[in-house]
């Protein structure tokens, strides 16, 4: 920090600069930075991890549905939902982008303009988990 040697009072310091809010800033930093090296163009966005809650919830409600098996797999253009990090048992694609959301299950896309018309789909999100077991 200004070369000196570590002690208490340096580390007291350090310790006060330091909060949640500075963690976060770091955190985003870093995950821009990380975006851009890897060339990929893929980043995850809050909204995508949003979609993704809220239909492992409805997926849940199913007791012989294991939550620990639900997970994701974001490319460019697609978030594809998934059982036992296996890309071959696909639960359902989301295609999510400033000026729309649909979701697209067994080959059929649905509009979703907001969060509810997800519960809608409850039944078809559980047979389609139920049927990759």
């Amino acid at each position: 920090m200004s070369g000196s040697r570590l002690n208490e009072s340096i580390e007291k310091q350090i310790h006060n600069l330091i909060n949640s809010v500075s963690l976060k800033s770091v955190l985003d930093k870093l995950i821009v930075d990380e975006s851009k090296k890897a060339n990929s163009g893929i980043i995850t966005t809050d909204e995508e991890l949003k979609v993704f809650h809220i239909i492992k919830t409805i997926i849940a409600q199913n007791r012989r549905i294991d939550t620990d098996s639900i997970g994701y797999k974001d490319f460019k253009g697609k978030f594809c939902i998934i059982l036992n990090d296996n890309q071959k048992k696909k639960i359902c694609d989301l295609y999510i982008t400033p000026s729309y959301r649909k979701i697209e299950i067994e080959g059929v896309k649905y509009d979703i303009p907001d969060m509810d018309s997800i519960i809608k789909l409850k039944k078809n999100l559980t047979d389609k988990t139920l049927s990759l077991l």
